[in-house]
């Protein structure tokens, strides 16, 4: 059997896109990350397979987001919130003037908090911050998961 391929951010990003954009998940990736890809190997239908792999990678953010706004002393993020409540929240992260928060903030709302839809041009009025900064902190935001989930791997 060969061993397949190192995993990488931009792995992660095609994953979330494609979770994004409601399409299958990338089982070559999944196949790297030995206990979801034993969860997986456990179902049967295509569509629980999908559903535990998002479900997977979104707690990973969940819970990362929550442990970085812990740090701040801020409230813990809940999917209950209102759009209002989390619009609140989206500022609460990007006034501390810090890319980590700030790039944990953007992948929750854009991967997590997919039931609000935020869009980007919605995100930079709330932030006060370009189109090009709040893609360079998606593109961190994806490096720091690929770090986690590289972790969780070893």
């Amino acid at each position: 059997m060969t061993k397949s391929p190192m995993l990488s951010p931009n792995d992660i990003r095609n994953w979330l896109k494609a979770i994004q954009h409601n399409q299958d998940y990338p089982a070559h990736i999944c196949e790297q990350i030995p206990t979801l890809h034993i969860e997986l190997e456990k179902l049967v239908t295509s569509h629980l397979k999908n559903y535990t792999a998002t479900q997977w990678i979104t707690q990973q953010i969940q819970v990362q987001y929550n442990l970085i706004r812990e740090r701040y002393h801020l409230p813990l993020s809940d999917l209950d919130l209102s759009r209002k409540e989390t619009i609140d929240q989206i500022r609460q992260d990007f006034v501390h003037n810090n890319k980590i928060i700030e790039a944990w903030s953007v992948l929750y709302h854009f991967y997590v908090r997919v039931d609000l839809s935020f869009s980007e041009s919605e995100l930079e009025k709330m932030t006060l911050q370009s189109t090009r900064n709040l893609r360079r902190r998606k593109k961190l935001g994806y490096k720091l998961l690929y770090e986690v989930i590289l972790v969780m791997t070893n």
